[in-house]
């Protein structure tokens, strides 16, 4: 997994690809949502906007905050995508998730 690498105050998008098996996860019918937690494992109460970009690759997005609402305090940050469908839920990846380092500016 090749963490994602952002500096603080970053406010552009932030794609991700989910994998299954190792092969782009169609996620075509289900609903994501963009989950983040911060090095303690809290989750972080996200400002930005999320969405899929091409459910058949299982590419999403995550759009920050243009305040700037990830820290380098509180990195390296998990984010994982929950994925919803007939009332249940998943997640992508499913334990641990795709690290997410905050350099300061």
């Amino acid at each position: 997994m090749i963490p994602i690498e952002i500096t603080e105050g970053w406010s552009e998008r932030i794609p991700i690809r989910l994998y299954k098996n190792g092969s782009p996860y169609n996620i075509t019918g289900f609903t994501a949502a963009v989950e983040v937690h911060d090095k303690d494992g809290a989750l972080v109460t996200l400002q930005g906007s999320d969405g899929v970009i091409t459910a058949a690759t299982g590419d999403v997005y995550y759009d920050p905050d243009p305040g700037g609402e990830f820290l380098a305090v509180s990195s390296p940050y998990r984010v994982r995508v929950k994925l919803t469908s007939g009332g249940r839920d998943g997640y992508v990846p499913n334990r641990g998730g795709l690290p997410m380092i905050v350099r300061p500016v």
